[in-house]
């Protein structure tokens, strides 16, 4: 079974019904919680409740029978911060290989479309427009950046947020974030 992060009750319900079958669980790890829950000011670092999720997902990455990281740095902080071998780990990096993958120099029909010239500086957040992510920022720094009209914020996405952003953006006429 290939299960990701969070829901933390789904993940324990999947550990417990995977053991009784004998089915070995892999644990796909892409954001490290109850941390990001944390830094996003959702709940106290110290309270009882991140106490609680610490230790609810260090079980669910002992129990499972491999942990995947995208990267290095995060499997060395669980390592660290679970205190679980090192050997329950892989890194299996997901993201963009810019050796591979160029940006199109000109005549980018999407680019066009959407009014961002050939010379324009473009900063892009591609994820979740959730409440860690704290993607909502963006609109200030767009609203900040109003008068360079040669930058463009352009968000990708779904979330919680997205709604609010939009609603945001159109309230305060930004025209230099999609």
């Amino acid at each position: 079974v290939l299960m990701e992060t969070w829901p933390i009750l789904a993940q324990i319900l999947i550990i417990a019904v995977s053991y009784l079958k004998r089915i070995p669980v892999i644990n796909y790890i892409k954001d490290i919680y109850p941390e990001s829950i944390i830094n996003a000011n959702i709940i106290p670092r110290s309270g009882v409740i991140a106490r609680i999720l610490s230790l609810l997902d260090r079980f669910i990455c002992y129990a499972s029978s491999r942990n995947i990281v995208i990267s290095d740095t995060m499997k060395s902080y669980l390592v660290k911060e679970r205190q679980i071998a090192v050997e329950k780990f892989i890194t299996i990096y997901d993201w963009l290989d810019l050796k591979k993958i160029r940006p199109i120099k000109n005549g980018n029909s999407w680019r066009t479309s959407v009014s961002i010239k050939d010379k324009d500086f473009v900063c892009m957040f591609a994820g979740t427009m959730g409440l860690v992510s704290q993607v909502d920022i963006l609109v200030d720094v767009a609203n900040c950046l109003r008068s360079e009209s040669d930058i463009k914020i352009v968000c990708i996405g779904e979330g919680l947020l997205k709604e609010k952003m939009e609603c945001d953006i159109a309230k305060k006429n930004l025209k230099n974030i999609l």
